[in-house]
């Protein structure tokens, strides 16, 4: 993923957003932009936010989440937790279907839900070192990883 030449790349990660709850709501509306298209930012810095799980459980909330975001930071990566995948709504029969919807709504949004690409966020002349690699990984719980063994 060729971004063009930045001197500095930042990545930020936030979980447990609940952006449902008002206060949460705020906190994410009044976090200071870092992305690119902010004039007050310096434009040799491109901002990465990784949202890792638990945003909303109403795709609405997702998606104003989101849209926030994507305001303050040049490219959101995003995966799922579980408060996420709760059906909120009769339209949702299932949480398979529901991870079907927020992925969907990702893709409509330009969220990123798939790893970076096998070369990396950087120029095309950066090494390894200078390059940065973010694989979200989706993955699902079950009570019984939780419980003591028999």
């Amino acid at each position: 993923m060729y971004l063009g030449t930045f001197s500095i790349i930042k990545v930020f990660l936030i979980s447990d957003i609940h952006f449902d709850a008002k206060e949460n709501e705020r906190f994410i509306e009044q976090m200071p932009s870092s992305s690119n298209s902010n004039n007050n930012k310096d434009d040799d810095c491109y901002s990465i936010l990784i949202i890792a799980g638990d945003v909303a459980e109403k795709l609405s909330d997702l998606e104003r989440c989101f849209r926030t975001c994507l305001k303050k930071f040049d490219c959101v990566f995003y995966t799922f937790g579980n408060h996420d995948l709760w059906c909120a709504s009769k339209e949702e029969k299932c949480s398979l279907e529901k991870i079907q919807s927020v992925l969907k709504l990702c893709e409509r949004l330009g969220v990123k839900t798939d790893p970076s690409s096998g070369e990396g966020i950087g120029g095309p002349n950066d090494d390894a070192k200078r390059r940065v690699f973010i694989a979200p990984v989706h993955s699902w719980y079950c009570l019984l990883y939780t419980s003591p063994s028999p």
